[in-house]
């Protein structure tokens, strides 16, 4: 390690988190580009810290992020300084097709699964969770009823429902779930911002338990070894199978939105998405995993995801009851 390896991370760390502070706490256009555009700095300087990265990854993950911030950039302008509707409706088009490239959605989503392929487990885990949080809230508050978002649901459960059949890797799998959730945060988003809050944070939580067994096993495959008990439990958690966690937030939410034809988008992407789940789940368990070396501390790691889960079942079971 440099020895200015570790001030920089610091560095990006604050300037990453410093830029999606103000995209979250402004009402202005302008002041949340500023802050996309200081989060962006942060984030492909960790990438440059922590990643494997080659030169062409991250052109081309710089080039979708700067397109992103010039469609948003030209969208709030035509929409300051234009009256009439038909042209301020293309501002927020534009300003639409801007986020949803910062968040790497339909139909910017391409660029992806190159970066977390090539990128450490903290970086990918940024990319696929707290990176998504501002440009996603920022569409919420001002587009939060858009026919165009019922499209992306759609498009996006279809996406990572079907393209996640086809991978081998646990990077792809986590890429392709991760649309999947978006589908699910979309939904979210067009009913409430405390539900979109919500269904955030317990994926965020889901999704670190995930990386963390991860990169405690140190791979990147369907065969992880020691941890593979641990990996597919939070696998599974994080898929929305019932009785763990991931159940419980979904059922959460169907109960929550009221549109339900955008939520059978949404339910099938992740019914679809089980298949691969479970076949990461059985190559880890069945094909690798000794259970007679499961020690204390290790049990720890299972019990504590499981527990979670059971615990918020029967706190689910309970509010539906009273």
């Amino acid at each position: 390690m440099s020895r200015f390896e570790g001030p920089l991370m610091v560095l990006s760390f604050f300037t990453l988190v410093f830029g999606l502070v103000v995209m979250i706490s402004t009402d202005s256009h302008m002041t949340a580009w500023v802050g996309m555009e200081v989060n962006m700095l942060g984030f492909m300087c960790l990438l440059g810290i922590k990643s494997a990265l080659n030169m062409r990854v991250l052109v081309n993950y710089f080039v979708f992020q700067s397109f992103g911030s010039t469609m948003y950039l030209f969208g709030s302008t035509v929409i300051l300084h234009c009256e009439s509707l038909s042209i301020a409706t293309l501002g927020y088009f534009l300003i639409h097709l801007g986020l949803l490239c910062k968040a790497g959605l339909f139909p910017f989503w391409v660029w992806v699964p190159s970066v977390v392929n090539s990128s450490g487990w903290l970086v990918s885990y940024l990319l696929l969770g707290p990176q998504k949080v501002g440009p996603l809230l920022l569409l919420g508050v001002w587009s939060p009823c858009s026919e165009f978002l019922y499209f992306v649901v759609f498009i996006m459960s279809v996406l990572g429902g079907l393209g996640g059949t086809i991978q081998n890797s646990y990077r792809d799998v986590l890429v392709y779930s991760s649309f999947v959730h978006s589908s699910w945060m979309l939904v979210c988003l067009m009913e409430s911002q405390n539900l979109f809050i919500f269904y955030m944070g317990s994926y965020l939580v889901q999704l670190g338990l995930v990386v963390f067994y991860l990169w405690r096993s140190n791979s990147g495959s369907m065969k992880s070894g020691k941890w593979s008990l641990m990996v597919s439990s939070s696998l599974m958690s994080l898929s929305g199978l019932p009785p763990l966690a991931g159940f419980v937030v979904k059922m959460t939410v169907v109960f929550c939105v009221g549109d339900k034809l955008i939520l059978f988008f949404a339910l099938g992407g992740s019914i679809t998405a089980m298949f691969y789940y479970l076949k990461a789940a059985n190559s880890s368990i069945l094909s690798n995993y000794t259970f007679c070396s499961l020690d204390d501390e290790d049990f720890l790691w299972v019990f504590i995801p499981f527990t979670f889960g059971l615990y918020s079942w029967v706190y689910l079971l309970g509010c539906m009851l009273l």
